[in-house]
């Protein structure tokens, strides 16, 4: 497992911004590598910071690479169902794990890294399309803290699970 890897990756990528209404980053080289895992312009990123994370955690092994071609998505909640499907989700975090959230019962998500397990319902994270209010919508790759066990909200971000790090 190459938890602490992808943990690694992803606080290197603290800071990140993006032009306004999803229409770039203000880092072309980060903005170059967002489009080669498919991110493109108007489109929320958060589940596509996580795809680049992993893969360049990976990079060495193409068959690991491949998988995770395989269960990416620019949508969270579609690839929380495909891991799923995959056998690689989970209830509990690791690090290195992917963070997903649902909003209400819709389709629309959130994604996130998981970087530390502080205790049992408490953990830290580095999501991308992010803001300082700990919403899904944004424009910074931060920290945040999370829970595990809150209760369900209609109008906000429920955690559904983890997807664990191969």
């Amino acid at each position: 497992m190459n938890g602490n890897k992808i943990a690694e990756i992803a606080l290197s990528y603290v800071g990140k911004t993006e032009t306004p209404n999803n229409s770039g980053f203000t880092d072309k080289a980060f903005e170059k590598k967002m489009q080669e895992v498919g991110w493109q312009k108007s489109q929320a990123w958060c589940a596509y910071l996580a795809e680049l994370i992993c893969k360049e955690a990976y990079a060495a092994d193409k068959a690991k690479v491949a998988i995770y071609n395989k269960i990416f998505s620019g949508s969270s909640t579609q690839t929380y169902q495909n891991a799923d499907v995959a056998k690689m989700t989970s209830k509990t975090p690791v690090i290195g794990s992917i963070a997903i959230f649902r909003y209400g019962n819709g389709w629309q998500g959130h994604t996130a890294i998981v970087t530390e397990i502080v205790d049992k319902t408490t953990f830290k994270t580095v999501e991308g399309n992010t803001n300082d209010k700990g919403g899904r919508e944004g424009y910074i790759v931060a920290k945040k803290t999370r829970k595990i066990g809150l209760p369900y909200t209609a109008k906000g971000l429920n955690l559904i699970g983890f997807i664990n790090p191969l």
